[in-house]
This record gives C-alpha cells, structure tokens and sequence, in this order.
C-alpha cells in the first residue's frame, strides 16, 4: 500500500491557498477523536503544517511528497491519569489560535533530543531518591518547559500528556512544581470538556494545596488535625470541648478529588472512621459533664457547712452526675447509633409498609387505647410495649442527624419537632379539668406517637413527594381541610360533658399530626408563624377560666387547633398555586 501525501491525508490537491488548507484541515479535525485515534491526529496535524509551509515556500510540492512521521519527543509513562472525559489537545490549545496563526517550524533533531535527555532527568530526579531536591526538580522542569523544541506544536502536544503522566506518578513527591506547569499552559482556564480528566484532576489537586495552605493560617486546629498523625484522647478533648468534628467536617467539604498524600494518611483514616463508625457521641459527653456539675453544686448545697463533709458530698454528687452521665451515652450508642448503623444498607430495600407502616399503627393504637383504656398496669403496661416498638421502629428507619445536617430540609424538620411544643402544653392542661383526665396510657401512648412523628416527618415527607401527583396532594389537604372544618362545627354544636371525651381529645390530636405531613410545601417561616399562632393561645387562654371551667380547656384547645390545620391546608394550597405559576419548585 503506498504512502499517503499531506494532500491525501487533508482531502485536497496540491495547492498554495492557505485559506483552502485551514478549511479542509477544520473540516477534518471535527472527525478525529484525538483521544481514540492519536495516531491520525498526528499524521493530520502534520500534514497541516507541512502544507502551510510549502503554501508558504517558493513552490508547491510534488503529489508524492508524504508527511513526514511523527517522533514522540519523550519516553512518556504507561499508565494515564484517569479521565471522566475525552480530551481533544487541539480544542485545549485552542482551534481559532491554531487555524489563523503561522505553524511553527519542525523542531531540530538537536533541541528534541535536548528535550527528551531533560524530561529524563527530571524522571530520574522525582523517583530515584528519597526525598527529591526541590531546586534540581525545578532546574530541571525549566528546562524542559523552555525548551526550543517545544515551539512545535505537534512535540507540545505530545509533551504535554506526557507530563500529566508524570505528575500522575510522581505526586505527591512532585506537587512543588504542578502550579508552574498549570500556569505556563493555562489549564486553569480550559473548560472542563476540554481540559480533560488528567488535567482536570491535577488542577483540582493543586486547588486543593491552595486550600490546605490557606487552611494553615484560618484554622490551624483544623489543619494539625489532618495533616499530623491522630493523637486520638487529645483530638477526643477538642471534640468535646471545642467541636472540632464539625470544623473538620466543613473543610473536609472544600476540597474535591482529593489525591492520595494530600492528608496525612493516618489522619484521614482516623477522621473516616470517625464519620462513618458509630461511636459515643462528643454532645453526650457534654451532656456527661454538665450533669457532673449539676451533682457537684447539689451535693455542695447538702452539707450547708465548710468541712470533711462538704468534699464528700460534692465528690458523690459528681461521680453520680458523671456516670449517670455517661450511662446516658452507652444507652444511645447500644439502642440508636450502633442499631442504625447495623440497619444503614438494609434500610435502602425496605418495602413501603416497612417504611410507612409505623404510622398507621400509631394511630391505631392512639385510638385503641382512648376507646378500651384505663389506668389499669395492664394497659399501662401494653402501651409501654407499642410505644417502644414504635419508637425502636422509628429510630432505625430514619437516617441519623447527622447524614441530614447540611440538608436545606433541615430547617423544616425542626420547625416540625418544635411545633408539638403547643400540643404537649394542651396535653398536660387537660390533667388539671374536673373531667376525667386523660389515663397514664393514653399519655404514654400520646408522648410515643408525637416523638414518633417528630423524627419520621422527614420520611413522611419523601414519601408523599415521590409517590403521590400534586393533583393528589392538593386532594388530599382539601379534605383535611373539610375534616378540620367539621370538626370545630362539632366542638361548636355539641355540649361536652365531664365524663368520656377521650376519643375526640385523641382524634384531634391526631388530626393535628397527620395534616403535617401534606404540609410539605410549607416554608420554614409560614411553620414558625403557624407554631407561635397556636401555642400563644393555648397557654394563655386556659389561664382566664377559674378550675371549673377548665372543661373548656378541651373545647377551646380543640377549636384553636382546627383552625390552624385549616388555615395550613389553605396556605399549602396557596403556595402549590403559585408554585406551578410561577415554576418555583422549592413551594410544590
């Protein structure tokens, strides 16, 4: 097979146009993946530069004139950095620079050979001795980058993944000269497309010692921590004394395609056990020490006089504080973390009543317990045990706080817990009527589904937003709506006596807890103006009637509470409204 001419291989005869040549050597180059097929990349881009020259020269050349073979200028390394893309060398030099500049001329055999002979030593400098001579290795890549060999735009465009390569295999022995290679070849002003993987991954690198030596001065705790091998009981002080964890966490968050030997391997392993492992949590530890305090000041206060006796007492006080303390912070790791974690990959293959099913047996046994019970020890007994249940069902469903901690859900979740406050208050007031207050399991009962709801309202809520149309949300709050309405048309119409009245206390709390979960679309703010409208009321209203009249309590509570389930389904509505005429997705 014969050799093909610079001619065949651009598509086009033989001619002095240089205008024709750049059309057809465009043309072409848009059908070369110079990643897939670097071998005729080369060959076009030399026979572009050998037509611009003749065009240039006195006369064209003869039509059996080939191009000539393309020598790599260096000994490159095997194995590429890894790429997420295709990168095109042409596209990164930029084609509109290429096309209307003048090509350089072939290098001479001298300079490459230069080249490679200085590409060589700085190989053999970065991996030959222990610690490299950062002077030599910066002589050394000097003279490569300077290099007049490199004024050929095919031995740069060989050169230049040749050295990703070698930074590659060389970092992080070599991350001293990584910011002189990407400022001479402006990498950092290539598009990501472009650039591709290799020389995107060395940018995020040397972005990330930017940020590390910036981390130096703005937290140096946070900087020790993860460049210094882990000293875990001094670490363990600064996590409960000063939440380095979360310090730690936020930088952690910065930085991005972390390569190996950016952080002191220790100390990353140290900090990604910490935040993937259960452990005991640095707030119970506080919560250790506060209660330690407590004991020492109560004990203090016991002995009334100054003597033996005041740091005996004081001493028990702390040792009870301490490791009542501390049995707290067993508990939750052996009940919750450790439980959760175990539960963690299981969790993502549960079926929908696995997820959901906590819900509607809560309910149930909220009613249940209205209608049949009593303040026997056999249904204050029962209710423990479903309470339980439902607590340690809750509890491995729902992903820990912290997985969720930075979500922008997490304002909604709160508002959510902290907006029971007004039906605990309701609660307790009704214990203080003349009516029969509500019985111990019933209270039981109460506190388990309100605590149940709390942390799985987030649940809840990506459920209703997965599985169900917002024709079918909007539905749904307009019968909550209607629910609500005829309910205070009933508190309203009906005289309550001072027996009974269990069932419809609980129905209405339960009304209040199961409208929330359509109030998905509510905003944080819209929450909080609903949770200080109900709770101003029900605290002071009640303080207005003498004892005899705190039957009025149920009725009142009752109606304030309907009105504002009402008046959130009717926001919900509103805001969904807007939502799809606005294209706000953040109220759908």
């Amino acid at each position: 097979m014969s050799t093909p001419t610079l001619w065949t291989v651009l598509g086009i005869g033989p001619t002095q146009d240089v205008t024709l040549i750049r059309r057809a050597y465009a043309t072409l180059l848009k059908r070369i993946d110079a990643e897939k097929d670097p071998a005729g990349f080369a060959a076009l881009r030399q026979a572009y530069e050998q037509a611009m020259m003749l065009a240039r020269s006195a006369g064209a050349p003869a039509p059996g004139l080939a191009p000539a073979p393309v020598a790599a200028p260096v000994a490159a390394a095997e194995e590429p950095l890894p790429s997420h893309g295709p990168r095109d060398p042409v596209q990164a030099t930029g084609d509109a620079a290429m096309a209307n500049s003048v090509a350089p001329a072939p290098a001479g055999p001298i300079a490459l050979d230069q080249l490679r002979a200085d590409f060589v030593a700085l190989q053999k400098a970065a991996t030959t001795s222990q610690t490299p001579n950062s002077d030599e290795l910066r002589a050394l890549l000097e003279a490569c980058l300077t290099s007049p060999a490199l004024e050929n735009l095919t031995v740069q465009l060989e050169f230049e993944p040749a050295m990703v390569r070698f930074f590659a295999q060389t970092l992080p022995r070599t991350q001293s000269l990584l910011e002189t290679v990407i400022e001479r070849w402006k990498w950092r002003d290539r598009p990501r497309s472009v650039a591709g993987g290799g020389v995107g991954t060395l940018v995020a690198h040397a972005d990330n010692l930017r940020r590390l030596e910036q981390l130096q001065y703005s937290e140096p705790r946070v900087y020790r921590a993860l460049t210094r091998p882990p000293q875990p009981v001094w670490l363990w002080i600064q996590l409960v004394c000063l939440r380095l964890d979360n310090s730690v966490q936020a930088a952690l968050e910065a930085f991005r395609n972390v390569v190996p030997g950016t952080f002191d391997a220790r100390a990353q392993e140290w900090w990604s056990r910490y935040f993937t492992q259960p452990h005991i949590r640095p707030e119970w530890i506080r919560v250790a020490g506060f209660l330690a305090v407590l004991g020492l000041l109560e004990g203090a206060s016991k002995a009334q006089i100054f003597g033996p006796r005041l740091w005996v007492n004081s001493a028990v006080g702390f040792l009870i504080g301490g490791v009542g303390g501390l049995v707290l912070a067993g508990l939750w790791f052996a009940l919750v973390d450790w439980p959760r974690h175990r539960f963690n990959k299981s969790r993502r293959r549960l079926s929908p009543w696995q997820r959901l099913g906590w819900a509607p047996i809560a309910f149930a046994a909220c009613i249940l317990v209205a209608i049949f019970g009593d303040n026997s020890v056999q249904s204050t007994f029962g209710a423990v045990i479903v309470s339980v249940m439902l607590l340690a069902w809750i509890i491995l469903l729902v992903p820990a706080w912290r997985d969720s901690s930075r979500s922008p859900e997490l304002l909604r979740v709160w508002a959510g817990v902290v907006v029971n406050v007004p039906l605990g208050v309701w609660w307790v007031l009704m214990n203080n009527g003349l009516w029969t207050p509500p019985t111990l399991a019933m209270s039981i009962e109460f506190v388990a589904t309100l605590l149940a709801f709390a942390f799985g309202q987030s649940v809840l809520w990506v459920e209703v937003l997965r599985n169900t149309t917002r024709s079918q949300r909007q539905q749904a709050r307009a019968a909550f709506a209607a629910v609500a309405l005829g309910a205070m048309t009933l508190l309203l119409c009906t005289r309550l006596g001072l027996e009974g009245n269990h069932l419809l206390l609980m129905c209405l709390v339960l009304i209040v807890l199961g409208h929330r979960t359509l109030a998905v679309n509510l905003t944080a703010e819209q929450v909080k103006i609903r949770h200080y409208v109900t709770l101003i009321p029900a605290v002071i209203l009640p303080g207005m009637f003498s004892r005899e009249d705190l039957l009025s309590v149920l009725q009142i509570g009752g109606l304030l509470f309907m009105s504002g389930v009402a008046l959130s389904m009717g926001v919900c509505l509103y805001n969904d409204w807007r939502a799809s005429r606005e294209g706000d997705p953040s109220l759908a």
